[in-house]
């Protein structure tokens, strides 16, 4: 995942996905502030830790929360496959 150029930090409160469970717990997202270029924005990598092997998982979106408390869910344009 990489934050947007102009993005203030703010946390990803929920993956939803499509299986076993149906939504993992979130993480904090680094702000990209100008004069950063896009490129260079913060990249983040997240493990998933599972205590048996869940078989092929779609995640389907994820719900954001900025500094100021709005929350909002975001529903990807396709789902993206893990674990296939």
């Amino acid at each position: 995942m990489q934050p947007a150029l102009g993005s203030p930090s703010a946390y990803v409160t929920r993956i939803y996905i499509n299986g076993t469970p149906s939504q993992l717990s979130g993480f904090g997202v680094a702000e990209c502030l100008p004069p950063t270029t896009a490129d260079a924005c913060p990249k983040l990598a997240q493990t998933l830790t599972f205590a048996a092997n869940p078989g092929t998982l779609e995640i389907t979106g994820y719900q954001a929360q900025s500094l100021n408390g709005t929350v909002r869910d975001i529903t990807l344009p396709a789902p993206v496959l893990i674990n296939p």
